[in-house]
């Protein structure tokens, strides 16, 4: 989009500035879905170990109750000095163009935002967490919701030990099969399989602390076996918690079963889901 690019704001500044202006105004009605929420309790119970990446310029996740989130192109609810750097918090309140800098006193006020055929410094944060999963064999790495087109999710994928991919629909861009596990359906309807399968990861590597129950394949298949005969399959697990605070039980299943099944929902402490036909 034209008025997306640094050489059209420089040329018509005020245009560029009612244009984030109007993009920032409608950010106050939105609201979380269940992916912001999924991954902001991920990060809730494992703090230090989900680092979330995004190349949204929103500030949905930060509503959701995330914190430190690394936005690849800046964020609009912030205001940027274009003569020294500073950045500041603004909310959704308009920049009118007569903003001064609060440290250097400069007038040249901006959105925080990475324009088309500018420099965008917070993806040296980015190379950096990938090159800490090829060094720690334990992370995973989560991609929900992108064309591929503008990150090479596909090669970022290959560092990783286990990875997750969750899109609407195939894109040309990527091959899925890379990753450890795919899956095309709306990321609200996937986020509790993903919150699953994340859980799962991270509870390989907390074994001296975590008992963890694994339902392998054959037990699976056994199960399916025996209900295959109904028109909806349907199997109850119950998620039993802990009666020590030390200890939590989890519940683990192979990656294979989770990403198939559908209208996964949780009620009771249980989880419910149907198997496909």
């Amino acid at each position: 989009m034209d008025v997306c690019s640094a050489k059209v704001f420089r040329s018509n500044r005020q245009f560029g500035l009612d244009f984030y202006n109007k993009r920032h105004r409608e950010l106050s009605y939105k609201t979380p879905n269940a992916t912001h929420l999924m991954i902001a309790d991920l990060q809730h119970e494992f703090p230090d170990r989900v680092l979330k990446i995004t190349q949204n310029i929103d500030d949905i996740f930060e509503k959701a109750g995330c914190h430190g989130t690394i936005h690849l192109h800046g964020e609009l609810t912030k205001a940027r000095c274009e003569v020294c750097g500073h950045i500041w918090k603004i909310g959704y309140a308009d920049l009118v163009g007569t903003e001064r800098c609060s440290l250097c006193k400069a007038t040249r006020v901006r959105h925080h935002i990475v324009m088309f055929n500018e420099q965008a410094p917070e993806y040296m944060r980015l190379y950096e967490a990938v090159e800490g999963l090829e060094a720690n064999r334990e992370g995973k790495l989560v991609v929900i919701g992108t064309s591929g087109l503008v990150l090479p999710v596909e090669e970022l994928a290959r560092y990783a030990l286990y990875s997750i991919l969750n899109n609407l629909e195939p894109q040309e861009a990527i091959d899925d099969q890379v990753f450890s596990v795919h899956m095309y359906e709306n990321a609200g309807d996937a986020a509790l399989k993903i919150a699953v399968l994340a859980r799962r990861s991270y509870c390989c590597t907390f074994r001296e602390r975590t008992l963890i129950f694994e339902f392998s394949m054959c037990v699976l298949n056994n199960w399916m076996t025996r209900l295959s005969s109904r028109s909806r399959r349907a199997l109850r697990i119950c998620l039993c918690s802990s009666t020590t605070s030390s200890e939590k039980f989890l519940l683990t299943l192979d990656f294979r079963i989770v990403s198939q099944v559908k209208d996964l929902r949780v009620w009771n402490k249980c989880m419910y889901w149907t198997l496909p036909e």
